[in-house]
């Protein structure tokens, strides 16, 4: 029964979060993201997109971290945005769903994962998300988030990768 309990709560999560993500949100790029490698050493900005926040062309894994306005984080999420492991869609699958979870009091580090290198993708994408999981684990201060609370998420292809995230822990 409690396995139920958890299935619903990320249910309802994840309606509201789409909910919200449905809306239009007028700051969406206004939120503040800090990009780190997955070394955890800072860096300028993550891939870039073009202008309907797709990520086309990738050139390394980048993780994207913005904190909640609450006064307590909740904990952290790490997103993983969809794309058939072809494309990236950062802007209604990535700044938008953090935007609605950094409302709800959760920091999201939103992770660029490799794409675009055709059959090898799948393999490179499960070792930067496992890579991502290994840095919020471990050096949370590093990032300036809450592990307390570690949760993983994704939409299409990230959702799959983050059933075989999970999968293999």
């Amino acid at each position: 029964m409690r396995k139920f309990r958890h299935i619903a709560r990320f249910c309802c999560v994840a309606a509201i979060v789409c909910f919200c993500q449905a809306a239009p949100l007028q700051a969406a790029d206004a939120i503040s993201t800090q990009w780190f490698s997955l070394e955890g050493q800072p860096v300028a900005s993550g891939n870039t997109p073009d202008p309907q926040g797709i990520v086309r062309h990738f050139t390394a894994p980048a993780l994207g971290v913005t904190h909640t306005t609450k006064a307590h984080s909740q904990g952290t999420v790490l997103l993983l945005p969809g794309g058939g492991y072809s494309i990236l869609d950062v802007l209604n699958e990535g700044s938008r769903t953090a935007q609605a979870l950094n409302g709800f009091g959760y920091d999201v580090a939103m992770l660029e994962y490799d794409v675009g290198s055709g059959t090898k993708s799948r393999e490179a994408a499960l070792r930067d998300v496992q890579a991502a999981w290994r840095l919020l684990k471990e050096k949370p201060d590093a990032l300036g988030v809450n592990n307390a609370r570690l949760v993983v998420m994704g939409y299409s292809a990230g959702g799959h990768l983050a059933a075989r995230l999970v999968q293999g822990l």
